[in-house]
């Protein structure tokens, strides 16, 4: 399963994509200070991974601009009986990061979430990653909850709105 946005391209991730360019997200001090997992070396990488791709109830996708991975974006919790998922999202090349391409994948996937009747999403952000935070409030994310370390934000109720256009697109990309 993959699809394309406007400027980028997700890939459902597999063990192949695990290289030293992923390995070298987790070696930047700013993405650390934002993840819980920081593998040291491929192999703990690759473990990682793997334990993403086999959980049930996840789509865990790779964004790529032009063939590079750049990142990726996970779908977790899935419960298509009460319309609810979780999501993550980590711009792992920090040449993209502050450029408006987490708001464009997360505006896709809420779209694709949409299509498949899924209209509760909540994430979990730390409180100081204030980039990350404006990205999602421009994406119809809210504050509902928080502790000291982590805010857990919320889609807005009943917020999901898209033009013919957008619904159109993604029409065609899903079939």
């Amino acid at each position: 399963m993959q699809f394309k946005t406007k400027n980028y391209k997700l890939r459902l991730v597999n063990i192949k994509m695990v290289n030293e360019n992923y390995l070298s997200w987790f070696k930047d001090k700013k993405v650390n200070n934002y993840i819980d997992s920081r593998p040291k070396n491929i192999n703990q990488l690759k473990y990682e991974v793997s334990k993403m791709i086999n959980q049930k109830k996840t789509i865990f996708w790779g964004i790529f601009k032009e063939n590079k991975h750049i990142g990726n974006i996970k779908i977790f919790e899935i419960n298509y009986k009460n319309n609810f998922a979780r999501l993550g999202i980590l711009i792992g090349d920090k040449n993209y990061r502050n450029k408006g391409c987490g708001k464009e994948i997360i505006k896709a996937v809420l779209l694709f979430l949409l299509k498949k009747k899924i209209n509760k999403v909540w994430l979990g952000v730390g409180k100081k990653n204030l980039a990350a935070i404006k990205a999602y409030k421009k994406c119809n994310f809210v504050k509902y909850k928080y502790d000291e370390k982590y805010l857990n934000i919320r889609l807005k109720k009943n917020n999901i709105k898209y033009n013919q256009k957008h619904i159109f697109m993604l029409s065609k990309i899903l079939k």
